[in-house]
């Protein structure tokens, strides 16, 4: 069984922060199950911190049968929530 979770790693740039807001949340999905001795990971681009709330909650008690990808967990998570307000520089 594959597991995920989220882990916060960002942003935390005072100037960043100052410039965009301190609303957002950042990092990566930690997997765990895959047969790695440390498991694996993937990148979890910067996302409006309630949306990241959300999804963190949700993605807490979801588990596959394989490593799904970014794509196929975020598909699943908006099926039956708002839609991730994902941050995009201009």
């Amino acid at each position: 069984m594959i597991t995920y979770w989220c882990n916060y790693t960002g942003p935390i740039n005072p100037q960043w922060l100052a410039e965009n807001g301190s609303h957002w949340a950042g990092g990566r999905i930690d997997i765990s199950g895959t047969g790695d001795m440390f498991g694996d990971s993937m990148s979890l681009p910067i996302m409006h911190g309630d949306d990241w709330n959300s999804f963190a909650r949700w993605l807490h008690d979801i588990s596959t049968d394989e490593v799904w990808t970014l794509d196929q967990l975020v598909g699943l998570y908006e099926e039956k929530h708002s839609p991730i307000r994902w941050f995009n520089q201009e």
